[in-house]
């Protein structure tokens, strides 16, 4: 609960009361819009400390989701809320795994890739490192989370961000392909129904992996496309189907580019540039074999390939016709 007034002569009113939940049932209570005085130093509103007049919020995350528990709504590639070291009980969590990372989200893939018992994942920053830890349900009593809105105002090198692991599992929707270019997703959750690795290419874009696709995966419908630097290869991944949209990762993860569009990226989880395939995309396709990640160095096109095969069939016929004549004529020439 808190209060601001700048009416004083000397100086500003605050005021701010912490209190249980149930310290303000029973008060009376006046429009929100009588509570709108600008607090110092943040985004938040006050109450009129002139009017005796007092903001109430609740800091915690249970307020904002109270009919579920902290795991049971969906924040992919984000937090739940935030805690106190002082309020996490480490000994509860038999199975505790620790470790460093860049990144928020990679501590997230590596607690649901190592340990599929995790259900919660916890960072800190210290630095520019994130310290990761991989807990369960028992090691946070709920009451004990902030809520994301109250988290900036804690020192971020001494609270922990609270990370459920079912965020990133598949959901209910997926992707739509309004545009070509999708996102950015972790090759470990693309399910891919045909890759290859192109060499030898003078030009190394997402369309050359988009034409690859069509033109040998019936139904193909999405492609990941990554990059190698190392052997200057394009890996490309075609699926039949549109992967969930909480599978999508933060773009950073794709950090890597064919000229001026993201070809996927390698961190500690290598990432595929999601594209679309589009319906009728006919430039160049692939010649290729009937293999799994086949390596692909001769580019043409398969509208060239049906040509030339009719091309040829007509030279077939033409030459078949040709020989017949003559062997009918000298067979005329014999008998007379």
């Amino acid at each position: 609960m808190v209060s601001h007034s700048d009416s004083t002569f000397f100086r500003a009113s605050f005021n701010c009361i912490c209190g249980a939940s149930d310290s303000v049932e029973g008060r009376s209570k006046v429009d929100l819009s009588e509570c709108e005085v600008p607090c110092p130093g943040g985004q938040f509103k006050c109450g009129d400390a002139s009017k005796d007049l007092l903001r109430v919020y609740c800091i915690r995350e249970e307020c904002e989701y109270p009919k579920t528990d902290l795991c049971g709504y969906r924040k992919p590639y984000s937090y739940h809320g935030c805690i106190q070291p002082e309020d996490l009980n480490w000994t509860l969590d038999i199975n505790l795994k620790s470790f460093n990372r860049s990144e928020r989200f990679e501590c997230i893939w590596d607690c649901q890739k190592y340990d599929k018992t995790t259900t919660l994942a916890v960072t800190r920053l210290i630095g520019s490192t994130v310290t990761c830890s991989c807990l369960q349900n028992t090691t946070i009593q709920r009451e004990d989370v902030i809520s994301t809105k109250f988290c900036s105002n804690l020192e971020l090198d001494t609270s922990y961000y609270v990370h459920c692991s079912a965020d990133l599992n598949p959901g209910e929707g997926s992707v739509s392909c309004e545009g070509e270019m999708i996102g950015c997703i972790f090759s470990h959750l693309f399910k891919s129904n045909f890759s290859a690795s192109l060499t030898g290419l003078s030009r190394m874009n997402p369309e050359t992996c988009q034409n690859l696709c069509e033109n040998t995966l019936p139904g193909a419908k999405t492609v990941g496309v990554r990059l190698n630097p190392t052997s200057r290869s394009l890996e490309c991944s075609c699926s039949t189907e549109y992967p969930s949209s909480s599978s999508l990762g933060p773009k950073q993860s794709c950090n890597l580019s064919c000229g001026d569009k993201p070809c996927g990226g390698n961190s500690s989880h290598s990432s595929y540039s999601l594209y679309c395939i589009p319906d009728r995309r006919k430039e160049s396709g692939i010649s290729f074999q009937s293999l799994t990640n086949l390596e692909i160095v001769v580019l043409i096109t398969r509208r060239n390939v049906n040509s030339s095969l009719v091309f040829l069939t007509f030279i077939f016929i033409f030459g078949f016709v040709l020989v017949s004549v003559h062997l009918y004529i000298n067979r005329h020439n014999f008998f007379y």
